[in-house]
């Protein structure tokens, strides 16, 4: 296989080839809506170039500008030149790209409508669907493929339909499904790839037994369908590897594959082929393979590092005393489960990958992850005892131990002791803070953000450890800035954790931002309202828009971490769980009310 660089290099090629075809079909208005919005949802998963960027924006609002005022789309573009009804295998495929590119556009108010469209068109309750538009018995027919693009468009915003499921399941279990429509069963599978994942061995099995000995599944463009479905069905590699390296030599000359019906004049089928779409498709598989390659080395690094740290926390667990060994082990590794993303063990070596100058070594790295996981195992039973009496009878001298060891790591190591006092009586003024006043039902002064991230700030040692190992000063900007990040990222996470746990805290008589606000609203609107409708019609909205608020500081801050980063892309990662839960929720009271408006409008 060629090395990732000159793939990539293969890629920005094939997109400048599809410029010239998109401009060439414009010109001879050889264009529709359906290969536009197929074309704009294959170079999504090459969206990190500026140039696939370009032509996707482009291609976007290009169909906005089609679209009728109920949200459909037709086949054909303009008004005035539509020998068909509009139809759902256009509308969704052009609604899966907007989604991709432009998820802003689809308001409450475009849900609503999208739901009355399908509710119209439905066979039965939830699924499947109708392909055309009109009420008329010569257009009525349901077509897999086109519920196929439906289902993608659904499952990208979260929303699951058994019906549609149970019906792809009797057309899975059909071996040779049929389209009035679409010529071959590989384009098919391509549409289901991105959301029907139950009968993936099944799918993967059936394209893999129609590859020819030169690594091509027929044509270039069921090549790169079958590519694009084996990567993101997670299927066979050796497989995957000969059809990339088909598409590599001979993606160049790019032919007019046919894979769908245009249209039927006089009973002769007049088939409909773009090679534009082609070009745009093994764009797709290439990056897909690059996305997964990339992932899969990260990965393979990583879980090599996870094994020596448990090997260092091995060897640090022996020299404690035996009959403590046992029991204080149990309680490590019990914690380290918890931490599902290894963010813990991971930050620091993450940090020093990423660092612009590398001249610390990996004995050093391993310490700082030591560090960081011995001040969590402390803090957490600290945490434990205030918040519920320590019901899991840990000792306390566990805690000191960690802490002790910890400390002894960061002066070991010449982290700045002015530094580390200040993050460290960070961390125990929040505890304080948490005892004196948090723990009493009736508080209901100002909870003050360091109460909120200020318990986990110590999370922050290991990257400053680093930053001051390379030589950056307590007062500089990247090391200022890297504080900040992380109070903001800590104030999101506990936001999130609160927001969570709103229920169990207010039983326990624990105050937190989230139960005050709670508490002050109920007294306001009194018993007219619920506790539960309280937090999910307001508090929730208000706290996601608090998060994406301080995620917006965080992000800002990249600007001064660059500097001494190479790739923040390691700080975005462990933030964007957060900005994903926040969004979700305010989308969902968004779409709640647009659609509430839009129905009573009706």
């Amino acid at each position: 296989m060629e090395k990732e660089e000159t793939i990539q290099a293969h890629v920005e090629q094939l997109l400048i080839c599809l410029e010239n075809k998109l401009a060439g079909a414009k010109e001879a208005n050889r264009q529709t809506n359906f290969t536009l919005a197929l074309i704009a949802r294959s170079l999504h998963a090459g969206h990190r170039s500026e140039r696939a960027r370009n032509i996707g924006h482009r291609l976007i609002n290009e169909l906005l500008k089609e679209r009728r005022t109920d949200w459909t789309w037709n086949y054909h573009i303009g008004a005035n030149n539509n020998i068909y009804p509009n139809d759902l295998d256009d509308t969704f495929c052009v609604l899966h790209a907007i989604s991709l590119w432009k998820k802003d556009h689809l308001t409450g108010e475009v849900f609503a409508l999208i739901t009355k469209i399908l509710i119209h068109n439905e066979v039965d309750v939830g699924g499947p669907y109708k392909t055309w538009i009109i009420d008329n018995r010569k257009w009525d027919d349901t077509d897999p493929w086109v519920n196929a693009n439906i289902g993608a468009f659904l499952a990208f915003h979260n929303i699951s339909l058994p019906n549609l499921e149970k019906y792809f399941d009797d057309v899975i279990g059909n071996r040779f499904p049929k389209s009035k429509y679409y010529l071959n069963q590989d384009s098919l599978y391509y549409f289901l790839s991105f959301w029907h994942k139950k009968h993936f061995p099944k799918i993967c099995e059936a394209i893999i037994s129609g590859q020819e000995a030169n690594g091509s599944f027929g044509t270039l463009l069921s090549t790169a369908f079958s590519v694009c479905t084996l990567i993101r069905l997670n299927g066979d590699k050796s497989s995957i590897v000969k059809a990339l390296n088909y598409i590599l030599k001979n993606s160049s000359a790019v032919p007019n594959d046919p894979f769908y019906i245009d249209r039927i004049v006089d009973d002769k089928i007049l088939y409909a082929e773009s090679d534009a779409f082609t070009v745009a498709l093994c764009i797709e598989a290439l990056s897909l393979y690059l996305q997964s390659l990339s992932g899969l080395k990260n990965l393979h690094c990583e879980i090599e590092y996870i094994k020596t740290f448990h090997k260092y926390m091995y060897n640090w667990i022996k020299n404690i005393p035996k009959n403590m060994a046992k029991p204080l082990k149990e309680y490590v590794y019990t914690l380290l489960g918890k931490d599902a993303r290894n963010e813990i063990i991971l930050l620091p070596y993450r940090t020093s990958k990423n660092l612009r100058k590398r001249n610390v070594n990996s004995i050093t790295v391993m310490s700082f992850s030591m560090a960081n996981t011995l001040g969590w195992c402390a803090y957490s039973i600290y945490d434990q005892y205030i918040d519920s009496g320590n019901k899991d009878n840990i000792p306390l001298a566990f805690a000191n131990i960690f802490q002790k060891e910890m400390i002894l790591v960061y002066r070991d190591l010449h982290l700045n002791n002015a530094l580390m006092h200040s993050i460290l009586n960070q961390v125990e003024w929040a505890y304080w803070f948490e005892q004196s006043f948090l723990c009493c039902k009736n508080y209901a002064g100002k909870i003050p953000n360091k109460a909120i991230y200020g318990k986990s700030i110590g999370h922050v040692l290991p990257v400053v450890a680093l930053l001051s190992a390379h030589g950056y000063k307590n007062n500089s900007k990247e090391i200022k800035s890297c504080i900040q990040f992380f109070k903001y990222y800590l104030l999101v996470r506990q936001l999130s954790d609160d927001a969570h746990d709103w229920k169990e805290d207010m039983m326990k008589g624990n105050v937190t931002q989230v139960t005050q606000h709670i508490c002050r609203l109920q007294k306001k609107l009194g018993n007219s309202i619920t506790r539960e409708q309280i937090f999910w019609e307001r508090v929730s909205l208000y706290t996601a828009r608090r998060m994406l608020h301080s995620i917006h500081k965080a992000k800002y801050l990249f600007t001064d971490l660059k500097e001494c980063f190479e790739d923040t892309d390691f700080l975005s990662d462990i933030i964007a769980p957060y900005k994903k839960i926040a969004q979700d929720i305010i989308d969902e009271h968004v779409k709640m009310l647009g659609f509430i408006e839009k129905m009573n409008r009706k």
